[in-house]
């Protein structure tokens, strides 16, 4: 119902050429939006769909594939998200199918104008993997993508996903979002090699204070700090 709040990738094996991650700050690109387009798209909302995506890397996908990733559903979102310390972002990618109350036209040419101006230089950082590295990143305040890559080159990145809660507020204690990604504490650790033991540090911290909990493989986020 809300975008995932934190994401953590890990690279495994990677392609011998491409295959860089592009990441654009929507929390700048939101601060350095004219006033007045502010005023005219703060209340809009937008329909997320997981087959919207589909069509960025095949374009004439069978129906079989169209039916599946529709089952997944879809989800109305702002499109200016409100974090719990006031700051605002951009809320796009590549699951925005359209903005609610728009004619189709009007939608996508908004869309496309926020990506283009999210994604300007000045707001993006460009990550070259080396096996082992670990990237974190706010999904409330990002976005994503991967450089062109060969499909053959067995590039492989491990991604671990915390959920958000509604606009960032705390969570009441009574709470709680399981993730079951079936992997204990050590399991996870070893998936990013060298930095195994500084993971293993950071997930005791957590469990030290009652943030998370770790039972056959399910990861119990317990509240958010």
């Amino acid at each position: 119902q809300v975008p995932i709040l934190a994401s953590l990738l890990s690279a495994k094996v990677l392609s011998p050429t491409g295959g860089d991650t592009e990441f654009c700050n929507t929390y700048a690109a939101w601060d350095m939006l004219a006033e007045e387009d502010k005023q005219q798209i703060e209340a809009l909302r937008v329909v997320h769909s997981a087959w919207a995506s589909l069509f960025y890397y095949d374009p004439e996908p069978s129906l079989a594939m169209t039916q599946q990733m529709m089952a997944i559903g879809e989800q109305e979102l702002p499109l200016v998200w409100k974090h719990r310390s006031g700051r605002k972002s951009l809320v796009l990618g590549c699951t925005a199918h359209h903005v609610v109350g728009m004619s189709a036209m009007e939608s996508t040419q908004l869309l496309v104008r926020l990506r283009e101006w999210a994604t300007q230089p000045q707001f993006t950082y460009r990550h070259k993997w080396t096996v082992g590295d670990l990237v974190m990143w706010d999904n409330t305040g990002t976005m994503h993508r991967a450089t062109p890559y060969d499909p053959a080159a067995g590039r492989l990145l491990h991604i671990i996903l915390q959920h958000n809660d509604q606009y960032g507020e705390v969570l009441e204690p009574e709470k709680r979002y399981q993730v079951n990604i079936g992997l204990n504490q050590s399991d996870l650790a070893s998936m990013v090699g060298a930095r195994r033991e500084w993971v293993n540090r950071i997930l005791s911290e957590w469990r030290r204070r009652g943030l998370l909990e770790f039972d056959n493989g399910v990861i119990t986020i317990l509240d958010l700090p």
